[in-house]
């Protein structure tokens, strides 16, 4: 599924920041105030700028995912590792989401 995700544009090229929903006021101030906040209406590809932002309507696979986020790789990693030594069945990753 496509949708809009968030760069910081850097020295180095863009940091994805990550998937951005609602996207604030820089992004409503290029893209207008009754734009499609999912990135549905948009063609893959379309992309708004704003001062060291940029937000692009594609769709990210999970090896882009960890190729851009080395903390998430780091993470998964680990897990990985003791999943091999403890066993699948003995590791837990227990995320909270607080909204």
């Amino acid at each position: 599924m496509k949708a809009i995700h968030e760069y910081r544009l850097t020295s180095d090229g863009p940091r994805l920041v990550g998937k951005a929903s609602g996207h604030g006021h820089a992004w409503r101030a290029v893209a207008g105030e009754h734009a499609d906040f999912r990135g549905s209406a948009y063609p893959e590809g379309t992309e708004w700028r704003a001062g060291d932002r940029l937000w692009r309507v594609e769709r990210l696979s999970h090896s882009d995912i960890l190729r851009v986020d080395p903390q998430l790789r780091a993470l998964l990693d680990t897990m990985r590792d003791l999943a091999e030594r403890h066993g699948g069945d003995n590791v837990r990753l227990i995320v909270w989401f607080d909204s």
